[in-house]
């Protein structure tokens, strides 16, 4: 179990560029240096159309921007391409001196809130600074297991294999003309970060009046696998859960542990949700999203370890 204590709202979107109105969705670091991170995220123009950026700082005063792109590093394809309205990157992993960024590629469905996501990947040769999409088609495309939508990979080494927790969809419903969706927690794995297999493994699945789950995050800490997400129910919008395992493999759900919850007041009021973490020194960091699903940006959480 850890108790996180909210260091606080770190980052909002200024609107300075035409890709960044708002938002700042997806939070997550790669380590460049001493205390410095670069943190990715996602934005959205004026159009809803999301594209990745990223900002810097020191994680030791993480409200200080050391640098902060002028240009997104990953934005939406063509027109038909299954990224048409979004590429939102998820998770960064170094694959043979590359780093690989997974991201999702979403399109709009027939009407609101229905969208098609699929997970691609970009491949960066300068140290993260910019990215080139591996293809035009998603590496993880839709099919039997995942028929409906992928979404939110984290990929991390483990074993001697690249493994991935990603947000699965069950189903849409339509109730008194509203749409739901129905979101759970799967795992895919890999041997190049390129071709990937997936079994239909389901991590965290439904129990009780749980519709969506959100944003897996793995982190392996002294042979112990511990997994933090978001979960929302039929009444209570997005909240932290957490489970841990053994063998990543088979999961028990602490979600009473998570440590974790929305403020009484501010940007995380309401809810939170989208939660990726790392280590550093004698802290586990989280950052994180608060209400209306990262529209006023990112949360930072940290924790002993």
């Amino acid at each position: 179990m850890y108790t996180w204590e909210k260091i606080g709202h770190i980052y909002r979107p200024d609107q300075s560029e035409h890709w960044k109105q708002s938002h700042a969705v997806l939070p997550f670091a790669d380590h460049l240096n001493g205390d410095v991170f670069r943190v990715y995220f996602g934005s959205r123009n004026s159009e809803q159309r999301a594209h990745t950026g990223f900002i810097e700082l020191d994680i030791t005063n993480p409200r200080e921007i050391l640098f902060e792109t002028k240009n997104p590093v990953l934005s939406p394809g063509p027109i038909g391409h299954f990224d048409q309205h979004g590429a939102i990157g998820s998770s960064i992993v170094d694959v043979d001196g590359a780093k690989y960024m997974y991201y999702i590629g979403w399109t709009q469905g027939y009407k609101g809130p229905l969208f098609q996501a699929m997970i691609g990947l970009a491949i960066s040769e300068d140290g993260g600074k910019t990215f080139k999409k591996y293809s035009r088609a998603p590496i993880l495309p839709l099919n039997d297991i995942d028929p409906i939508l992928m979404t939110s990979p984290h990929v991390f080494h483990d074993k001697g294999q690249l493994i991935m927790s990603y947000i699965s969809g069950v189903k849409w419903e339509e109730i008194d003309g509203q749409l739901k969706s129905y979101y759970r927690v799967c795992r895919a794995h890999s041997y190049d970060g390129i071709s990937w297999e997936r079994n239909g493994d389901v991590i965290i699945d439904f129990e009780e009046e749980e519709t969506n789950f959100a944003r897996p995050w793995i982190l392996k800490i002294d042979n112990v696998y511990h997994l933090w997400y978001a979960l929302k129910t039929k009444t209570v919008d997005y909240r932290m859960g957490y489970a841990v395992s053994n063998d990543n493999a088979s999961w028990e759900r602490r979600d009473a542990e998570v440590g974790i919850g929305v403020s009484l007041e501010g940007f995380d009021s309401e809810m939170i949700e989208y939660p990726s973490i790392f280590k550093h020194g004698s802290y586990l960091y989280m950052l994180y999203n608060g209400n209306r699903f990262g529209y006023d940006g990112i949360g930072l959480a940290r924790a002993k370890f």
